[in-house]
């Protein structure tokens, strides 16, 4: 990698487009982000569906796991999915037993959505679900370095623009 870095910084206009394209692909956090998130949704994708669940009903069981008793416009927020995305899941999710729409008290054309006993009983499996992924996607790491890892996600996620 360092050799990599070093090749980056002594390029000049006259390096070669595809030495110049590989050492940008290979430095930049974006392209490996975009990667490794294609992977986890592969395998999480794969395993959520032994639940009969997509990752956009997973996402939404996970954000009611931590605060319910939220109008679907509040659930939407954060979650960076379309309000079509987040209705049709919840029809899928209300269909199936896991979450519960109710009228808003304060507003008549609101409802704020609850998961439902079956709901709450499945998650400790999603939770499970989850560290089975994490464990065989950080495998190759060592605990501290998952620690840090972890630690920079987090500082990069609490970021104003993420």
């Amino acid at each position: 990698m360092q050799q990599l870095l070093s090749m980056v910084f002594q390029m000049t206009k006259d390096t070669p487009l595809s030495k110049r394209a590989k050492a940008t692909r290979l430095t930049s956090a974006g392209w490996h982000f975009q990667r490794l998130a294609c992977v986890v949704e592969r395998d999480m994708s794969a395993r959520l569906a032994a639940h009969g669940l997509k990752i956009d009903h997973f996402v939404i069981l996970m954000t009611l796991a931590e605060r319910d008793n939220v109008t679907q416009t509040q659930l939407g927020e954060g979650i960076s999915m379309p309000n079509y995305a987040i209705t049709r899941a919840l029809d899928f999710l209300e269909e199936a037993g896991l979450v519960e729409r109710r009228k808003d008290a304060q507003s008549r054309r609101s409802h704020r959505v609850f998961l439902t006993q079956s709901g709450s009983d499945l998650m400790p499996k999603l939770f499970a679900t989850v560290s089975d992924v994490n464990d065989a996607f950080l495998a190759p790491l060592t605990k501290d370095e998952r620690a840090s890892l972890a630690k920079l996600l987090v500082t990069l996620s609490a970021s104003p623009d993420a």
